[in-house]
């Protein structure tokens, strides 16, 4: 016997039923449970108990090979004391030890003392 009955949907879920080849029999077997069997609580709190360990023992693996331990401590090469760093030397734009002063319309390498004078 066949009977019909109105439902509203969602558009998300009226896309997913249009897929479907079979539309009744698809509805059907999602209400019926067959198309997914239910799996029980105790099945999937031993899955998900199972993940948590793999994860907690990739994780510990990840951190063990991303520890960096410094060989020696890091110190900066010192600029050359005639031209400063290779940034010193752009001449189209300054770079931050370049200081403008104003007055004398001119820059001055903080490293260097090197003054450059700007004519307009």
């Amino acid at each position: 016997m066949k009977t019909s009955k109105t439902f509203r949907l969602s558009e998300e879920a009226i896309n997913i039923i249009n897929l479907q080849e079979n539309q009744s029999k698809y509805i059907e077997d999602l209400i019926l449970s067959k198309t997914t069997p239910a799996s029980s609580s105790s099945e999937l709190l031993s899955i998900e108990a199972m993940l948590d360990a793999r994860f907690a023992a990739l994780l510990e693996a990840i951190n063990s090979k991303l520890t960096i331990k410094p060989t020696e401590e890091f110190v900066p090469k010192a600029p050359d004391p005639i031209t400063g760093y290779a940034c010193c030397l752009n001449e189209q734009k300054p770079c931050k030890h370049w200081a403008w002063d104003g007055v004398k319309q001119s820059y001055t390498n903080n490293l260097t003392g090197e003054v450059r004078e700007i004519y307009l």
